[in-house]
Protein backbone atom coordinates (compact mmCIF):
# COMPACT_ATOMS: atom_id res chain seq x y z
CA UNK A 1 0.00 0.00 0.00
CA UNK A 2 1.51 3.34 -0.91
CA UNK A 3 0.38 6.94 -0.34
CA UNK A 4 -0.76 8.70 3.35
CA UNK A 5 -3.24 7.18 5.53
CA UNK A 6 -4.85 7.45 8.40
CA UNK A 7 -7.45 4.96 9.90
CA UNK A 8 -10.07 5.58 12.60
CA UNK A 9 -12.37 2.60 14.47
CA UNK A 10 -15.92 2.46 16.22
CA UNK A 11 -18.86 -0.10 17.32
CA UNK A 12 -22.40 0.97 16.82
CA UNK A 13 -22.90 -0.71 20.64
CA UNK A 14 -20.72 -0.44 23.08
CA UNK A 15 -23.13 -2.95 25.71
CA UNK A 16 -25.09 -5.75 24.90
CA UNK A 17 -26.40 -9.00 25.77
CA UNK A 18 -24.38 -12.50 24.54
CA UNK A 19 -26.66 -13.59 20.92
CA UNK A 20 -26.67 -9.97 20.05
CA UNK A 21 -25.16 -7.74 17.31
CA UNK A 22 -22.71 -4.72 17.29
CA UNK A 23 -20.73 -3.66 14.18
CA UNK A 24 -17.23 -2.34 14.10
CA UNK A 25 -16.21 -0.20 11.28
CA UNK A 26 -13.00 0.76 10.64
CA UNK A 27 -12.25 3.68 7.98
CA UNK A 28 -9.38 4.18 6.18
CA UNK A 29 -9.09 7.49 4.38
CA UNK A 30 -6.12 9.42 2.09
CA UNK A 31 -4.44 9.79 -0.75
CA UNK A 32 -3.00 6.46 -2.63
CA UNK A 33 -3.79 3.40 -4.38
CA UNK A 34 -6.66 2.85 -1.35
CA UNK A 35 -8.73 0.42 -3.44
CA UNK A 36 -5.97 -2.02 -2.86
CA UNK A 37 -6.43 -1.90 0.60
CA UNK A 38 -6.81 -5.33 2.55
CA UNK A 39 -9.23 -5.57 5.76
CA UNK A 40 -7.07 -4.82 8.50
CA UNK A 41 -9.46 -6.67 10.86
CA UNK A 42 -8.85 -10.07 9.10
CA UNK A 43 -6.78 -11.19 11.94
CA UNK A 44 -8.75 -9.97 15.19
CA UNK A 45 -8.89 -12.46 17.47
CA UNK A 46 -12.17 -14.35 17.36
CA UNK A 47 -12.39 -15.49 20.59
CA UNK A 48 -15.39 -14.84 22.65
CA UNK A 49 -17.10 -13.69 18.67
CA UNK A 50 -19.03 -14.92 16.20
CA UNK A 51 -17.63 -12.57 13.57
CA UNK A 52 -18.99 -12.13 9.96
CA UNK A 53 -17.57 -10.04 7.47
CA UNK A 54 -19.52 -7.70 5.15
CA UNK A 55 -18.17 -6.41 1.81
CA UNK A 56 -15.87 -3.16 1.89
CA UNK A 57 -17.33 0.26 0.24
CA UNK A 58 -14.65 2.86 -1.43
CA UNK A 59 -14.94 5.99 -2.39
CA UNK A 60 -12.46 7.58 -4.78
CA UNK A 61 -11.78 11.08 -6.46
CA UNK A 62 -8.65 12.88 -8.32
CA UNK A 63 -7.35 15.66 -6.74
CA UNK A 64 -4.28 17.05 -9.04
CA UNK A 65 -3.41 14.08 -10.29
CA UNK A 66 -3.36 12.06 -7.27
CA UNK A 67 -6.01 9.78 -5.75
CA UNK A 68 -7.88 10.47 -2.74
CA UNK A 69 -10.49 8.72 -0.87
CA UNK A 70 -12.59 6.56 1.88
CA UNK A 71 -11.96 2.72 2.01
CA UNK A 72 -14.78 1.55 5.25
CA UNK A 73 -14.55 -2.07 6.18
CA UNK A 74 -17.49 -3.35 8.82
CA UNK A 75 -17.65 -6.41 10.65
CA UNK A 76 -20.40 -7.72 12.65
CA UNK A 77 -19.71 -9.02 15.80
CA UNK A 78 -21.88 -11.72 18.08
CA UNK A 79 -20.28 -12.20 21.20
CA UNK A 80 -20.44 -15.51 22.56
CA UNK A 81 -19.87 -15.33 26.50
CA UNK A 82 -20.64 -12.24 28.79
CA UNK A 83 -17.79 -10.26 30.50
CA UNK A 84 -16.17 -7.41 29.51
CA UNK A 85 -14.17 -7.80 26.17
CA UNK A 86 -11.25 -5.71 24.58
CA UNK A 87 -10.76 -5.51 20.77
CA UNK A 88 -6.62 -4.81 20.14
CA UNK A 89 -5.77 -1.85 18.37
CA UNK A 90 -6.01 -2.14 14.44
CA UNK A 91 -2.45 -1.65 12.60
CA UNK A 92 -1.66 -0.79 9.24
CA UNK A 93 1.53 -0.74 7.68
CA UNK A 94 1.97 1.41 4.20
CA UNK A 95 4.90 3.64 2.40
CA UNK A 96 5.34 7.04 2.25
CA UNK A 97 6.93 8.20 -0.92
CA UNK A 98 7.09 11.49 0.63
CA UNK A 99 8.98 10.50 3.69
CA UNK A 100 10.63 7.49 1.45
CA UNK A 101 9.68 5.25 4.40
CA UNK A 102 7.40 2.58 6.07
CA UNK A 103 4.91 4.12 7.88
CA UNK A 104 2.19 2.98 10.28
CA UNK A 105 -1.15 3.77 11.27
CA UNK A 106 -2.59 2.38 14.33
CA UNK A 107 -6.44 2.84 16.33
CA UNK A 108 -6.71 2.74 20.12
CA UNK A 109 -8.27 -0.18 21.64
CA UNK A 110 -12.32 -0.75 22.08
CA UNK A 111 -14.29 -2.26 25.09
CA UNK A 112 -17.21 -4.04 24.71
CA UNK A 113 -19.65 -4.93 27.75
CA UNK A 114 -21.12 -8.28 27.68
CA UNK A 115 -24.34 -8.83 29.37
CA UNK A 116 -25.70 -12.52 29.99
CA UNK A 117 -28.44 -13.24 27.40
CA UNK A 118 -31.90 -13.16 29.18
CA UNK A 119 -32.96 -16.80 30.45
CA UNK A 120 -36.02 -18.04 28.84
CA UNK A 121 -39.11 -17.45 31.51
CA UNK A 122 -40.83 -20.49 32.88
CA UNK A 123 -44.35 -21.59 31.73
CA UNK A 124 -46.69 -21.51 34.24
CA UNK A 125 -50.26 -23.65 34.06
CA UNK A 126 -53.01 -23.06 35.98
CA UNK A 127 -55.73 -26.16 36.93
CA UNK A 128 -58.56 -25.41 34.51
CA UNK A 129 -61.66 -25.23 36.67
CA UNK A 130 -63.65 -26.40 34.17
CA UNK A 131 -65.76 -29.77 34.97
CA UNK A 132 -64.25 -33.15 33.67
CA UNK A 133 -66.24 -35.20 31.42
CA UNK A 134 -67.86 -37.99 32.34
CA UNK A 135 -67.02 -41.39 30.46
CA UNK A 136 -68.83 -41.13 26.80
CA UNK A 137 -69.37 -37.29 27.22
CA UNK A 138 -65.86 -36.61 25.67
CA UNK A 139 -65.35 -39.41 22.83
CA UNK A 140 -63.43 -37.90 20.05
CA UNK A 141 -65.60 -37.59 16.98
CA UNK A 142 -64.23 -38.03 13.42
CA UNK A 143 -65.74 -35.13 11.31
CA UNK A 144 -63.68 -35.98 7.75
CA UNK A 145 -60.64 -37.49 6.97
CA UNK A 146 -57.42 -36.38 4.81
CA UNK A 147 -57.33 -35.66 1.49
CA UNK A 148 -54.32 -37.96 0.81
CA UNK A 149 -54.86 -41.14 3.07
CA UNK A 150 -52.20 -42.09 5.63
CA UNK A 151 -50.67 -45.75 4.56
CA UNK A 152 -50.83 -48.40 7.04
CA UNK A 153 -50.25 -51.66 4.79
CA UNK A 154 -47.18 -53.08 3.32
CA UNK A 155 -49.20 -53.79 0.25
CA UNK A 156 -49.89 -49.93 -0.77
CA UNK A 157 -45.68 -49.83 -1.08
CA UNK A 158 -45.52 -52.53 -3.53
CA UNK A 159 -43.72 -51.98 -6.69
CA UNK A 160 -46.72 -50.49 -9.14
CA UNK A 161 -44.57 -50.53 -12.38
CA UNK A 162 -46.40 -51.01 -15.76
CA UNK A 163 -45.71 -54.56 -17.22
CA UNK A 164 -44.10 -54.15 -20.81
CA UNK A 165 -47.78 -54.39 -22.82
CA UNK A 166 -49.06 -51.90 -20.44
CA UNK A 167 -46.04 -49.47 -21.22
CA UNK A 168 -46.73 -50.05 -24.93
CA UNK A 169 -50.27 -49.41 -24.50
CA UNK A 170 -49.82 -45.98 -22.68
CA UNK A 171 -47.55 -44.91 -25.09
CA UNK A 172 -50.26 -46.19 -28.07
CA UNK A 173 -52.24 -43.67 -25.71
CA UNK A 174 -49.86 -40.99 -25.48
CA UNK A 175 -49.03 -40.92 -29.29
CA UNK A 176 -52.22 -41.07 -30.57
CA UNK A 177 -53.58 -37.23 -30.19
CA UNK A 178 -50.29 -36.37 -32.68
CA UNK A 179 -50.96 -39.12 -35.15
CA UNK A 180 -54.99 -37.94 -35.45
CA UNK A 181 -53.44 -33.98 -35.79
CA UNK A 182 -50.69 -35.45 -38.51
CA UNK A 183 -53.39 -37.10 -40.20
CA UNK A 184 -56.17 -34.88 -40.13
CA UNK A 185 -53.32 -32.09 -40.92
CA UNK A 186 -52.40 -33.96 -44.03
CA UNK A 187 -55.98 -34.35 -45.05
CA UNK A 188 -56.96 -30.55 -44.90
CA UNK A 189 -54.03 -29.75 -46.92
CA UNK A 190 -54.67 -32.42 -49.71
CA UNK A 191 -58.12 -30.97 -49.58
CA UNK A 192 -56.93 -27.71 -50.22
CA UNK A 193 -54.82 -28.30 -52.85
CA UNK A 194 -57.33 -30.21 -54.82
CA UNK A 195 -59.19 -27.08 -54.40
CA UNK A 196 -56.99 -24.85 -55.69
CA UNK A 197 -55.14 -27.02 -58.02
CA UNK A 198 -57.25 -28.96 -60.90
CA UNK A 199 -54.39 -31.03 -62.18
CA UNK A 200 -53.54 -32.27 -58.96
CA UNK A 201 -57.16 -33.30 -58.42
CA UNK A 202 -57.53 -35.21 -61.60
CA UNK A 203 -54.78 -36.74 -60.81
CA UNK A 204 -55.61 -38.31 -57.64
CA UNK A 205 -58.81 -39.09 -58.85
CA UNK A 206 -57.90 -40.55 -62.08
CA UNK A 207 -57.79 -44.39 -60.30
CA UNK A 208 -61.29 -44.17 -58.63
CA UNK A 209 -62.72 -42.66 -61.43
CA UNK A 210 -61.32 -45.83 -63.71
CA UNK A 211 -62.97 -48.58 -61.50
CA UNK A 212 -66.15 -47.07 -61.14
CA UNK A 213 -66.48 -47.06 -64.51
CA UNK A 214 -64.85 -50.02 -64.97
CA UNK A 215 -67.85 -51.25 -62.98
CA UNK A 216 -70.30 -49.79 -65.17
CA UNK A 217 -68.66 -51.42 -68.37
CA UNK A 218 -71.85 -52.38 -70.45
CA UNK A 219 -71.75 -56.61 -70.84
CA UNK A 220 -70.79 -57.97 -74.40
CA UNK A 221 -73.62 -58.56 -76.58
CA UNK A 222 -73.43 -61.12 -79.93
CA UNK A 223 -70.07 -62.15 -80.93
CA UNK A 224 -68.45 -59.05 -81.77
CA UNK A 225 -65.87 -57.62 -79.29
CA UNK A 226 -64.99 -54.36 -80.83
CA UNK A 227 -67.50 -52.21 -78.73
CA UNK A 228 -66.50 -53.84 -75.60
CA UNK A 229 -62.86 -52.79 -76.64
CA UNK A 230 -63.87 -49.62 -77.89
CA UNK A 231 -65.41 -48.47 -74.92
CA UNK A 232 -62.76 -50.47 -72.41
CA UNK A 233 -60.20 -48.04 -74.46
CA UNK A 234 -62.21 -44.93 -73.75
CA UNK A 235 -62.33 -45.69 -70.06
CA UNK A 236 -58.68 -46.01 -70.10
CA UNK A 237 -57.98 -43.52 -72.04
CA UNK A 238 -59.58 -41.19 -69.78
CA UNK A 239 -57.61 -42.96 -67.02
CA UNK A 240 -54.31 -41.73 -68.52
CA UNK A 241 -56.06 -38.11 -69.87
CA UNK A 242 -56.83 -37.20 -65.33
CA UNK A 243 -53.11 -38.83 -64.78
CA UNK A 244 -50.75 -37.00 -66.92
CA UNK A 245 -52.95 -33.78 -67.11
CA UNK A 246 -54.28 -34.24 -71.16
CA UNK A 247 -56.52 -32.42 -72.70
CA UNK A 248 -59.52 -34.84 -73.72
CA UNK A 249 -58.43 -39.01 -75.06
CA UNK A 250 -57.38 -38.14 -78.52
CA UNK A 251 -53.82 -39.04 -77.85
CA UNK A 252 -51.35 -40.94 -79.56
CA UNK A 253 -50.27 -43.76 -77.86
CA UNK A 254 -46.65 -42.47 -78.70
CA UNK A 255 -47.51 -39.21 -76.55
CA UNK A 256 -48.21 -41.54 -73.33
CA UNK A 257 -44.89 -43.14 -73.60
CA UNK A 258 -43.27 -39.93 -74.11
CA UNK A 259 -45.02 -37.99 -71.48
CA UNK A 260 -44.30 -40.76 -69.19
CA UNK A 261 -40.61 -40.93 -69.63
CA UNK A 262 -40.55 -37.00 -68.81
CA UNK A 263 -42.12 -38.00 -65.48
CA UNK A 264 -39.23 -40.63 -64.81
CA UNK A 265 -40.95 -43.47 -65.47
CA UNK A 266 -38.98 -46.49 -66.16
CA UNK A 267 -39.13 -47.28 -69.70
CA UNK A 268 -40.23 -50.32 -69.71
CA UNK A 269 -43.37 -49.32 -67.84
CA UNK A 270 -43.80 -46.66 -70.24
CA UNK A 271 -43.57 -49.26 -73.21
CA UNK A 272 -46.12 -51.66 -71.23
CA UNK A 273 -48.89 -48.41 -71.45
CA UNK A 274 -47.64 -47.71 -75.30
CA UNK A 275 -48.72 -51.67 -75.95
CA UNK A 276 -52.06 -51.95 -74.36
CA UNK A 277 -53.66 -48.74 -76.40
CA UNK A 278 -52.33 -50.42 -79.60
CA UNK A 279 -53.36 -53.45 -78.83
CA UNK A 280 -56.90 -51.50 -78.57
CA UNK A 281 -56.60 -49.64 -81.46
CA UNK A 282 -55.95 -53.36 -83.53
CA UNK A 283 -59.15 -55.03 -81.98
CA UNK A 284 -61.42 -52.24 -82.58
CA UNK A 285 -59.86 -51.53 -86.09
CA UNK A 286 -59.19 -55.36 -87.07
CA UNK A 287 -61.39 -58.11 -88.51
CA UNK A 288 -63.64 -59.95 -86.24
CA UNK A 289 -61.44 -62.19 -83.90
CA UNK A 290 -62.06 -64.16 -80.36
CA UNK A 291 -61.28 -61.63 -77.59
CA UNK A 292 -60.92 -63.08 -74.12
CA UNK A 293 -62.48 -59.83 -72.24
CA UNK A 294 -61.76 -61.16 -68.78
CA UNK A 295 -58.10 -61.33 -69.92
CA UNK A 296 -58.28 -58.19 -71.19
CA UNK A 297 -59.91 -55.94 -68.39
CA UNK A 298 -56.75 -58.01 -66.18
CA UNK A 299 -54.43 -56.71 -68.59
CA UNK A 300 -55.92 -53.01 -68.01
CA UNK A 301 -56.17 -53.29 -64.34
CA UNK A 302 -52.39 -54.10 -63.89
CA UNK A 303 -50.74 -51.65 -65.94
CA UNK A 304 -53.00 -48.86 -64.37
CA UNK A 305 -51.92 -49.74 -61.00
CA UNK A 306 -48.26 -49.88 -62.08
CA UNK A 307 -48.48 -46.50 -63.67
CA UNK A 308 -51.05 -45.39 -60.49
CA UNK A 309 -48.27 -46.75 -58.13
CA UNK A 310 -44.83 -45.11 -59.59
CA UNK A 311 -46.65 -42.06 -61.88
Amino acid sequence: LVGQFDISESLSKTELETGDTTTLTLTLTGTGNIGDAANPMRSLDRQGFKIYEDQPAVETSIHDTRITGKKTFKLALVPTVPGTLTIPPVVLNYFDPRENSYRRAETGPLTLKVLPGRESESLHLADSNLPVPQSGEGDVKILGKDILPIHTRLSDFEDQSLTASETWVYLALLLLPAVLYGMVLIRERTQQRMKVNPAYYRSREAFKLFQKQLKGLSPVSGNDPRPFVRELSQIVREYIGNKLNLKGTAFTSVEVESRLKERHIQPDQAAKARALLEKYEALQFAPVVQTDKSRLIDESIEVLKELERIA
